[in-house]
C-alpha cells in the first residue's frame, strides 16, 4: 500500500472522510509545490498562506475545518512530493482506495462524530488498519445494526428476530388480550 495512503488512513475511519482528506492533501501539496517560492516553509505557514490566497469556498472551508488533522501529518508529509510525481502518487492512491475493505454499517439512528471516532478506533483494531466503513441510516431497523460487505448483508438487529417470530408474537398478544378480558 502507498505510504501516503497508509498515513492518511491512520486516523481516518469512513470512506467519505478518506476521499475528502486525500483530495485535501493533494490540494495542499499542489499549493505548496506550484504556488510557493520556498518549498521548505513549515506546514503551518503553508496552510496560512493557502488560506490567505484562497477565496471563500469549499477548499478554504475544508482547510479550516481540517487544519488540526493537516498539521498532525507533520512538515515532512508534504515534503515527500515533487512536481513530476504528485499526480502519479495521487492517482495510485485513488486506485488503492477502490480496493480497500469497506464495510457499510446500517443504523436506525444518526451517529455523532465522537462516536465515529471511538467506533473507528475499535474497527481499526479489530478489522484492520486498512479497513474503512460507511454509515447508512436505516430507520426500519430495531435495536441493532446491519453490516454489508462485498454485497453480503448480515442483519444483527432485533427486527429480524421479530419478523421470524411474528406469528408466534401475534398469537401470544392475542392470548394475553383474551386472557385479560
Amino acid at each position: 500500500m502507498n505510504q501516503v495512503l497508509t498515513i492518511i488512513l491512520k486516523e481516518t475511519y469512513t470512506k467519505t472522510s478518506l476521499l475528502r482528506r486525500v483530495r485535501l492533501a493533494k490540494d495542499v501539496a499542489n499549493f505548496a509545490l506550484f504556488h510557493l517560492q520556498d518549498p521548505n516553509l513549515s506546514l503551518e505557514i503553508t496552510l496560512e498562506k493557502l488560506l490567505a490566497a484562497t477565496p471563500a469556498g469549499p477548499l478554504k472551508t475544508q482547510v479550516e475545518a481540517n487544519k488540526d488533522w493537516l498539521l498532525s501529518l507533520g512538515d515532512n508529509f508534504f515534503k515527500q512530493f515533487d512536481k513530476s510525481q504528485i499526480n502519479v502518487i495521487f492517482n495510485q492512491i485513488q486506485s488503492e482506495i477502490e480496493v480497500l475493505k469497506s464495510i457499510t454499517i446500517y443504523l436506525p439512528f444518526e451517529i455523532y462524530d465522537r462516536d465515529i471516532q471511538s467506533l473507528g478506533q475499535w474497527f481499526k483494531k479489530n478489522v484492520g488498519q486498512e479497513a474503512i466503513f460507511e454509515f447508512a441510516y436505516a430507520p426500519d431497523l430495531i435495536g441493532g445494526c446491519s453490516l454489508s460487505y462485498k454485497g453480503i448483508v448480515k442483519d444483527y438487529s432485533i427486527k429480524t428476530r421479530v419478523q421470524l417470530n411474528r406469528q408466534a408474537l401475534i398469537q401470544e398478544l392475542q392470548n394475553l388480550k383474551h386472557g385479560s378480558s
